[in-house]
């Protein structure tokens, strides 16, 4: 009995505090209800209603971090509650107000993580998605913004500004594709300057069009390879290099390097021999395997007959 009027006696005191804390959250007293609130904390750690005033007095002073912390503790206190609803929505605001105030820093590892610690709370949250689209589009990542401009699109909210986006990165995808498909053209011709230019005009309008950044460092490298001076040869070799990281699954680039490093050093084998092979791994049946098979067998008997002279 005695166990329980205790009990009751602290919940009455508790409630009195949290009460006045209120009071002097709504009147603006902020220092008031923070200290309030954090007695509370010291008698009743598990006090949601406490943890969440001393969240919206952080937000309020703008100390957004300190914020955060104090309403994720009210959100994760169980069993759900009103207040552990409100705190959920309260930290919802203000973690996007800090993401804002992180991409204005330039901070934007850090403002992305607070976007999809939002969308964890909220998967269709407009503005989190929205920030998230604008983000990757700002960047030329056409389609890691049309992603998240197609979940918007889902729902009613925000629907009209994402529907147009996803329009205008279907237009600049669409134009991309046309130069590309003429850039190709111009490749399979080995007009590399003219497929150049269409690649470039291609990346102007997607940047994020993987193809068109690959035929373009292969068709670099190729030009680079054709010039007579020897030492445009390490500009050719970073170029098909390039491409090789683009698209690692692809033997052309290494195909590339072999006839790069072939050409810088006539009497040195190995980096051609090792190009030419790994071509031949990614790719056996390319275009290119038959070259690749005779340079491998034709590099291996000259650079034999090198060492065996040398007697090395």
């Amino acid at each position: 009995m005695r166990r329980y009027a205790i009990l009751i006696v602290t919940l009455f005191i508790s409630c009195s505090a949290i009460h006045k804390a209120q009071k002097s959250f709504e009147t603006g007293d902020f220092a008031s209800a923070v200290a309030k609130c954090q007695r509370t904390i010291e008698q009743d750690s598990l006090n949601a209603e406490a943890h969440f005033i001393l969240g919206k007095c952080y937000h309020a002073q703008g100390q957004l971090v300190q914020a955060i912390e104090a309403l994720c503790k009210a959100y994760e206190i169980t069993p759900e509650t009103a207040v552990t609803r409100s705190a959920k929505t309260e930290l919802i605001f203000v973690r996007i107000e800090y993401a804002d105030s992180l991409f204005h820093r330039q901070q934007d590892a850090s403002a992305k993580q607070e976007l999809n610690s939002v969308l964890s709370l909220d998967s269709t949250n407009t503005p989190a998605l929205l920030r998230l689209g604008n983000y990757y589009y700002e960047r030329g990542l056409l389609d890691k913004s049309s992603f998240y401009y197609r979940l918007i699109a889902k729902n009613d909210s925000g629907r009209a500004p994402a529907t147009a986006q996803l329009k205008v990165i279907e237009q600049r995808t669409t134009k991309a594709q046309q130069h590309f498909v003429q850039g190709n053209a111009f490749y399979q011709k080995y007009q590399y300057r003219n497929a150049v230019e269409q690649f470039e005009e291609a990346l102007n309008n997607k940047p994020d069009h993987r193809d068109a950044k690959y035929y373009m460092a292969l068709s670099r490298g190729a030009i680079l390879y054709n010039q007579r001076k020897r030492t445009e040869l390490w500009d050719a070799i970073e170029e098909f290099g390039k491409a090789m990281t683009l698209k690692p699954e692809s033997g052309e680039a290494h195909y590339y390097l072999g006839l790069a490093y072939e050409k810088k050093n006539r009497e040195e084998f190995d980096n051609a021999i090792d190009e030419y092979k790994r071509a031949l791994e990614k790719e056996p049946d390319g275009w290119f395997a038959r070259v690749c098979q005779k340079k491998v067998k034709e590099l291996t008997r000259k650079r034999d007959i090198l060492r065996k002279f040398w007697g090395k």
